[in-house]
């Protein structure tokens, strides 16, 4: 796989854009005061939270996911073994690792 060829300005984008749209689910503006009640979350809890680290570590997160697509994007022509490992090495590592992550923060 050829890292050259990925378009990490898009790739930054791309993340940030996804960063920006779980900030705005998340605020009050949208759903953020229903997704407080139904996980039982308190003003008190939220405010002993790092907003920074929690904000941060989600756009670096989603950064990677970004990374991931365009990897996926790249394609190789000849599927083999080799090609199988490396999609299912991007997929742990740079989808379902960084979900999980950002769920647990």
């Amino acid at each position: 796989m050829d890292v050259s060829t990925i378009n990490w300005l898009a790739v930054i984008a791309a993340g940030i854009a996804a960063w920006a749209l779980g900030a705005l689910w998340y605020s009050p503006v949208l759903f953020g005061k229903s997704w407080q009640q139904e996980t039982g979350l308190t003003e008190e809890s939220l405010k002993n939270t790092s907003m920074a680290k929690v904000f941060g570590t989600s756009a670096v997160l989603m950064i990677l996911m970004a990374l991931g697509l365009a990897m996926f994007f790249q394609g190789d022509a000849e599927m083999n073994w080799k090609t199988g490992m490396q999609a299912g090495l991007i997929t742990g590592l740079l989808f379902i690792a960084p979900s999980i992550g950002i769920n647990y923060l």
